[in-house]
């Protein structure tokens, strides 16, 4: 895509950084019986967090980013607002950004709804992308269904996470007392 509509492309490695700020949150969280929010924590450390870094080293003024979410100036303040497209809405998942973020920051999606980001993708000749399926706000590390079975709790992680590996127990305890468990499936 990038040679195609012709802008630069690099490859960047925060899978340490994703794996310390994200995959071991969403575990520590479980553990003591709390819901994570992997999505809040990506945006966090991740894109406002080292692609901010990056953006910098490539002398980039902005980073743009696919979510369905608005940035509005007003008075030379920024603030976000939610997308046109309000079943779309991400503004939920980037309640952390500061300022300063949202200053260096584009949503080129959030004026637009899904359908017409659609007709614009195959208008350029990128078929495969106007019918890519949701995404369904689920990190790409974590597969499957978070479920609930008998009482356990049932993860499937892409990887090991906390040196617990597919088809090993992972079984959560908050204070002393069994808060859920499972087995980490094949992936």
């Amino acid at each position: 895509m990038a040679a195609t509509l012709g802008f630069e492309h690099h490859v960047l490695d925060f899978r340490s950084t994703f794996r310390q700020h994200v995959m071991d949150n969403f575990v520590r969280e479980y553990a003591c019986g709390r819901t994570p929010n992997p999505c809040v924590m990506c945006n966090s450390h991740i894109k406002w967090g080292e692609l901010i870094k990056a953006a910098e080293e490539y002398n980039c003024d902005y980073i743009a980013t696919g979510h369905y979410a608005q940035i509005a100036e007003y008075r030379g303040h920024y603030y976000l607002k939610n997308a046109v497209d309000t079943h779309k809405d991400q503004t939920y998942f980037l309640w952390m950004l500061t300022e300063e973020n949202l200053r260096r920051t584009i949503f080129p999606l959030g004026g637009l709804t899904k359908a017409e980001v659609r007709e614009i993708a195959l208008n350029h000749g990128f078929e495969k992308l106007s019918k890519k399926a949701e995404s369904q706000e689920k990190s790409p590390a974590i597969k499957g269904q978070l479920t609930i079975v008998n009482g356990q709790l049932q993860i499937d992680f892409a990887e090991p996470v906390w040196g617990v590996a597919p088809g090993q127990s992972l079984v959560i305890y908050k204070d002393g007392l069994l808060v859920g468990g499972g087995i980490i499936e094949e992936g």
